[in-house]
C-alpha cells in the first residue's frame, strides 16, 4: 500500500517538469551554496598536545599523521597526562 502511493507520487513527479526541475536545481544549488556559509569556521593550527604512552610504530605515525593536518600543530610532546595537567593548573 504505501509502495504504491510511493511509486505513484513519483511517477507524478518524473511527470511534472517544474516539480522535477525543483527538485533536482535545489539539491544543486543547496550542495554549492551551504558549506560557503561554514568556510570561515574551519579551524586552522588548533595547538594539540600529544601523549604517546604506546610508543609503537603506530603512534608515532598517527603523530606524524596529526603533525602533518592544516587543522592542528602538535605544540608539545609530553610523558604523561598528568605533566599536561600539571601545565593547566599553571596557566601554561
Amino acid at each position: 500500500m504505501i509502495g504504491r502511493a510511493f511509486l505513484a507520487t513519483f511517477r507524478a513527479i518524473l511527470a511534472d517538469s517544474s516539480a522535477l526541475m525543483l527538485l533536482i536545481g535545489s539539491c544543486l544549488l543547496y550542495s554549492f551554496f551551504y558549506p560557503t556559509a561554514y568556510s570561515g569556521e574551519v579551524p586552522v593550527r588548533m595547538p594539540v598536545a600529544v601523549v604517546d604512552l604506546d610508543h609503537s610504530a603506530t603512534s608515532r605515525s598517527l603523530e606524524t599523521r596529526l603533525g602533518a593536518l592544516q587543522q592542528a600543530e602538535v605544540v608539545a610532546r609530553l610523558p604523561s597526562p598528568p605533566s599536561r595537567y600539571a601545565g593547566w593548573k599553571n596557566g601554561g
